[in-house]
Formats: structure tokens, C-alpha cells, sequence
């Protein structure tokens, strides 16, 4: 059956040390083989029919052939798009990109320049990361310019300035991603049933939390996201995934949560290594012989909540 997208890691290699990091998390950050672009391009074609590439990493663009690995995916006739943390690209290789048909590029902005610097451990990553963006807005492309920010206790009071920086420089969308971790409780619920439904092989690729202690200010977060809503003007779109109640952000951040649901995630989308070794999920380490039962989605996985766009 094709797959409804393919998630492309071409690298886990990374310019960044950011502090949310699951890769870094998991010891997996800088490590592991990669393809070669004659072997991206072989797996690429694999893939039957037409459908959605989604490429990221690691960072993408620590990859000198990643244009070239666009430009061919598009010319398959596939929808393509790329993430990156903006720091690498530069006038030569926006240029490049902009003409490779890349259908939309996520740009990853955590706060407003202290914050955001201090997250991805290096000063200056902000201000190149904002420059990069206005580049490759003026090449008026027809790609979707997206910013994306991944919400922790160090940026949560700040979110509506990351919505107005994103819409001063011209973003379409932008989209705020909850934090993604498993507390050591939840650890061990989430091993067994990932090895009742994939086999005893299946290993974990996310954030750990340890303790039980209360992240931050559930209340004072869903007042922020909900300012947010009060801003809509000019062209850029305002998601949260997932989006929930206020009870529900305590929740997700303080609180115990048990896996619920069956992932339909499984049944539609392929994840692709860097070394090309082909899994069912990005959290999971290893690709199992044969899928035994839905598994039940992850806890803080956004596969198993609504996805708002609220203008």
C-alpha cells in the first residue's frame, strides 16, 4: 500500500545541542551511518506512486547534497518539504533551495533571541536563523514558509512574541508543538506495549523526564495560547499540536499519562534512517518483522489529538 507520507532522516548529524533534543536525549545526536545521494535517490524511487516527502534530521542542511536531494525527490513528482534550524543555510544555498520546487520549509524559532540561543546552546543562532528567513522570503518561491516552535517550561511565557516575530518576517504558518517526553513511569508501559505489538527488539527513541515534579504553569500556558488567538492579522496561520484544555496541558506536563487509542499514524506513514533502514514511527529504534496489533499511540505523541489551526 503507498504511504500516505515518508518521513526522510537523511542525518543525525547536528550543528545545534538544543536542550529538547529527542536524538540528544537518546544518545543518537552525531551518530550513525548515512546514504549516500546515489542511495537516497535508489530509495526515493522505491517509493510507489506520488506521495509526501517529509525530510529532517538531525539538521538537514548539514548535508551539502540536501538541495540535490529535494530537487530530485520533486522530480518524481512527489510533494516534498524540509526542517531545518535556518543557522547553515546562507544566500548561495537559499538561492539553490528556492529553485529546487520544495513545496513548504520549516523554519524551528524557540523564543525570542536570549531564549532561543540559550535552547539550542549558541549565541547568534537566533539573528542567522531571522536572516535566513527574510532570504529566502525575498526569493518569492511559491513555498510555504513555515516557523515552528517547540514549547518548554523556558519559553512558555513568551509564545506570543515568537507568533509576532514569526509573522514579521512573513511566515505562513506557524506552529507551536507541544514538548514530547515520557516520565520513567510511563517508560515501562510504553516498553511493554511496544514489545507485545512489535517484538522484543523494539527500542525507544524519545525525551526522558525524570520524577514526578511539576514542569510548569499549565493555567497560565493555555492563558497564553489563548492571547495568541487575539492577534490573528495579515497572512500567518496559528496552530498548536495538539491543542488542549487547560486541565489537558496539566496533564501532558504534570502529570502521569498512559498510552490510549491505536495509532492510525502506523498504517499511513514510512520514517527512513539516515542509514536507510526503514522503521514505522520515529520513536521507535528498530523496524519489527511484522506489526502483531495496533499499538496503543504514545503518550505525548500529537498522532493522537486533534491538530488546530485557529486562524
Amino acid at each position: 500500500m503507498k504511504p500516505e507520507r515518508v518521513i526522510l532522516e537523511i542525518t543525525r548529524r547536528c550543528n545545534l545541542n538544543c536542550g529538547f533534543c529527542f536524538l540528544r536525549h537518546c544518545g543518537k545526536l552525531n551518530c550513525g551511518k548515512e546514504l549516500s545521494l546515489a542511495g537516497i535517490k535508489r530509495l526515493a524511487r522505491g517509493v510507489g506512486g506520488k506521495t509526501h516527502f517529509y525530510i529532517t534530521g538531525g539538521e538537514p542542511f548539514i548535508r551539502k547534497d540536501c538541495v540535490e536531494i529535494i530537487r530530485y525527490i520533486k522530480s518524481l513528482g512527489h510533494v516534498c518539504g524540509v526542517n531545518t534550524n535556518g543557522v547553515l543555510l546562507n544566500e548561495r544555498v537559499i538561492k539553490s533551495l528556492a529553485r529546487s520546487g520544495v513545496d513548504y520549509v520549516i523554519f524551528s524559532l524557540h523564543g525570542p533571541a536570549k531564549i532561543h540561543d540559550r535552547l539550542c546552546s549558541l549565541k547568534g543562532a537566533c539573528a542567522r536563523l531571522k536572516k535566513n528567513v527574510r532570504l529566502f522570503a525575498a526569493q518569492k518561491s511559491g513555498a510555504e514558509i513555515v516557523v515552528s516552535c517547540t514549547v518548554t517550561p523556558a519559553n512558555a511565557s513568551v509564545l506570543d512574541k515568537v507568533y509576532l516575530a514569526a509573522r514579521k518576517l512573513g511566515a505562513d504558518r506557524m506552529i507551536f508543538e507541544h514538548y514530547q517526553f515520557l516520565r520513567d513511569g510511563e517508560a515501562a508501559r510504553h516498553q511493554a506495549g511496544w514489545r507485545k505489538a512489535f517484538g522484543p527488539d523494539c527500542g525507544l527513541i524519545t525525551a526522558r523526564v525524570k520524577g514526578e515534579g511539576k514542569l510548569l504553569d499549565a493555567a497560565k500556558l493555555y492563558r497564553k495560547l489563548k492571547s495568541i488567538k487575539k492577534l490573528a492579522g495579515g497572512k500567518t496561520s496559528f496552530e498548536v499540536r495538539p491543542a488542549l484544555t487547560a486541565d489537558g496541558l496539566d496533564k501532558w506536563y504534570n502529570r502521569q499519562i498512559a498510552p490510549a487509542g491505536g495509532c492510525e499514524s502506523l498504517k499511513k506513514t514510512l520514517v527512513f534512517g539516515p542509514d536507510g533502514k526503514r522503521r514505522m514511527c520515529q520513536v521507535y529504534d528498530e523496524r519489527p518483522r511484522a506489526l502483531k496489533k495496533l499499538f496503543g499511540g504514545c503518550a505525548r505523541c500529537c498522532q493522537r489529538f486533534k491538530i488546530t489551526r485557529y486562524f
